[in-house]
């Protein structure tokens, strides 16, 4: 078996993932297990859900049908490319029942994304679709639609010197000391040929061309991959595409619905009643520590350096407020 460190947890995988971090050390003790194949009893207590999750893909689908997922059930997920795995109810075990899942050219984007988000979600932790940038001691999240430039603007981060810790699923837990802790995912970017270009496309290593939006999956990180995680100092939605740069505050209940429009994966995913409440606790629990910040921008490759200025500049003031606060409380 092969052993990886993603979003905080040990993946034990039947075949090897060349693209995500392998797990160095300690005890080789796997959280979640990626398998090929699945035994009888697995296929016997599935709830078949039928899947469209690119945005590229027509919206005239039938949605999964709904039921209460038992404890010991499993999820039957079935892409429009031809992907099949059965997910774990328990979300220990994702089993993957294609010959050769590296045959669909977007399989590590599926794994790291929609499947292992699915699985952590059902284990209990808090995923949203963001970016998660490191910004030195401390992380922030970028929410946007799709196509809003979430990777665009992570890259230009990394350009900086700056760690991606994730490019499209943050992964949250609770830290000992009350903060919620954002976890690192796979070290890569997927951009599109205008920001490969305009962020220069000989620093990047391609690692494949996608289907999904047409972008390229691209190395980001230098040297020995990070994976600790990191407290999340604040969250960037994106709330206006086409004004000028501003950054507010969101609060109250339309901070919540923001927050439960960007759990990942979405809608299409049926969690257990159960696990759906428990979420609706943690995200306000969040919102009680983290702000949510709105972010007004362009989308311009040419805006890319005020839009990061300006996120730096805001986030260490909250980073130094937060300080404050805390030494006045103590």
């Amino acid at each position: 078996m092969f052993f990886y460190q993603v979003y905080g947890l040990c993946l034990g995988s039947d075949f090897p993932l060349s693209e995500f971090p392998d797990r160095h050390g300690g005890q080789l003790a796997a959280d979640i297990r990626l398998c090929h194949g699945a035994p009888q009893h697995t296929y016997e207590r599935c709830i078949s859900l039928g899947f469209n999750v690119s945005p590229q893909q027509p919206v005239d689908f039938e949605w999964p049908k709904r039921g209460m997922l038992l404890s010991d059930a499993c999820y039957h997920v079935a892409y429009p490319n031809g992907l099949e795995v059965i997910v774990d109810g328990l979300g220990a075990a994702i089993y993957i029942l294609n010959a050769d899942p590296f045959e669909f050219e977007d399989f590590p984007v599926y794994l790291s994304g929609p499947l292992l988000g699915f699985a952590l979600r059902l284990r209990g932790s808090l995923c949203l679709h963001a970016s998660v940038i490191d910004l030195g001691g401390y992380a922030i999240a970028l929410m946007a639609p799709s196509g809003g430039g979430k990777s665009t603007t992570a890259a230009a981060f990394a350009r900086r010197g700056f760690r991606v810790m994730s490019d499209d699923v943050l992964v949250l837990t609770p830290g000992a000391g009350g903060e919620s802790l954002a976890h690192t995912g796979v070290p890569w970017v997927r951009l599109c040929e205008d920001a490969l270009k305009e962020l220069g496309r000989a620093s990047w290593r391609g690692q494949g061309q996608s289907h999904l939006g047409n972008k390229r999956r691209v190395q980001i990180n230098q040297g020995e991959q990070a994976l600790n995680a990191l407290p999340l100092r604040a969250i960037y939605s994106a709330v206006n595409l086409d004004a000028d740069l501003a950054i507010s505050n969101i609060s109250g209940a339309k901070a919540l619905l923001g927050l439960l429009g960007n759990l990942f994966p979405g809608p299409s995913y049926q969690l257990p009643h159960s696990r759906r409440t428990d979420e609706l606790k943690q995200l306000r629990q969040l919102l009680a520590a983290v702000p949510l910040r709105g972010l007004a921008y362009r989308r311009k490759l040419s805006d890319l350096p005020s839009l990061c200025d300006a996120l730096i500049s805001d986030s260490r003031n909250l980073q130094a407020a937060s300080a404050v606060s805390k030494m006045q409380n103590e």
